[in-house]
């Protein structure tokens, strides 16, 4: 079964970045992330789960320089290699209802020294042709 949620169609998260040197919502308070939708829920097998940063971001000079998940049972795996504005992940689906955080990591390339880490979750529900 091909997922709806292709590569050329992903599930779309749209991160906005501010470094805003503190009281944001990032652990140390330095990085204020916005995404414009609360958790990505998945319902179909092999679906295509993007984070991209908005454009503003990017020309303000935030990059992700990376991704982890904790992901016990291999749902996710990089769909393309990232690069410093857009991670894409596959979730396969092919297993139980799960959450999975991930941490997305930026720079501000005006300090790149300086790692910020938004966690956001995924959920899923096993497509019924499991």
């Amino acid at each position: 079964m091909i997922s709806p949620l292709s590569d050329t169609n992903p599930l779309l998260t749209i991160v906005t970045v501010f470094d805003v040197g503190q009281q944001g919502n990032s652990p140390s308070g330095r990085f204020l992330f916005l995404l414009n939708q609360e958790v990505m829920h998945v319902t179909d097998r092999n679906s295509v789960l993007e984070y991209r940063l908005s454009d503003d971001s990017f020309a303000r000079g935030i990059r992700f320089t990376g991704y982890f998940a904790t992901d016990s049972h291999n749902q996710l795996t990089l769909a393309e290699p990232f690069t410093d504005i857009s991670i894409k992940l596959r979730h396969a689906n092919d297993s139980e209802a799960l959450l999975i955080k991930v941490s997305l990591q930026v720079i501000d390339i005006a300090n790149p020294t300086v790692r910020g880490a938004l966690d956001p979750q995924i959920t899923n529900v096993p497509s019924p042709h499991v």
